[in-house]
């Protein structure tokens, strides 16, 4: 079997094919934000505005959620209190 690399498909602008690679390391890391970055620039070299705004989206979800997260013990409620 051959390792297929994305790299290689992005250089020879067959994104589509790069994409399909992403899409299955993805399954396998989906929080892997190299994996993500690369199917952002497939959607963005394909015109897929669609599923790059939908990627967006999820990424940005998944990004405020973390931040409500670490401020949720405390701290940082904590240091504003204080400010004032």
């Amino acid at each position: 079997m051959i390792d297929e690399k994305e790299d290689w498909y992005e250089k020879l602008h067959r994104w589509k094919d790069a994409l399909k690679i992403y899409e299955g390391k993805e399954i396998m890391d989906p929080g892997n934000f190299e994996i993500l970055k690369g199917k952002l620039n497939c959607f963005r070299n394909t015109f897929d505005w669609e599923n790059l705004s939908l990627l967006v989206e999820r990424m940005w979800d998944d990004y405020q959620n973390t931040q409500r997260a670490s401020a949720s013990d405390g701290s940082e409620i904590q240091a504003i209190t204080q400010v004032k």
